[in-house]
């Protein structure tokens, strides 16, 4: 009897492993599709961003805040971003170049230095790329700077 189920046993086993080989194939295949564009140096840089604008709402005069930008490179080479100027110098871009490459993800910092400043405000760094889809980026900061003692 038991060389009977024997050759049952081993279809089985046989069957099981072509199934589990299938579906890491599946997988890598998905995987493959996913990241196809990444480290393909015959792709230009694509800039993701994953929010444009950071709102403070209401802030006290003198008061630093600090805003953080995600962006990420879904290209094939890497992506220049370089500051070219800003509507106020009370806010600060963390580096005047940012290069990140194919497939990472980097910070991009602003600090808002609310000394002398009052009312709602609307400001706005930006950014060169040599993404061809998006030469410029810019990025918002609002805040309702309220003075002591209102």
């Amino acid at each position: 009897m038991t060389r009977r189920r024997a050759p049952r046993c081993r279809a089985i086993w046989i069957a099981s492993a072509a199934a589990a080989v299938g579906a890491i194939a599946i997988v890598v295949v998905m995987a493959n599709r996913v990241t196809a564009n990444l480290g393909d140096e015959s792709l230009p840089p694509r800039l993701e961003i994953g929010k444009l604008q950071q709102d403070f709402g209401r802030v006290q005069a003198g008061e630093v805040v600090d805003a953080a930008f995600s962006v990420r490179n879904r290209g094939g080479r890497r992506l220049i971003l370089s500051e070219t100027n800003g509507t106020c110098r009370c806010i600060k871009a963390g580096r005047p170049q940012v290069i990140v490459p194919p497939g990472a993800t980097v910070t991009l910092p602003a600090r808002l230095d609310t000394e002398n400043l009052g009312g709602s405000l609307r400001l706005e760094i930006h950014y060169r790329t040599n993404d061809p889809t998006r030469p410029e980026l810019t990025l918002v900061v609002l805040a309702a700077i309220e003075r002591r003692g209102r």
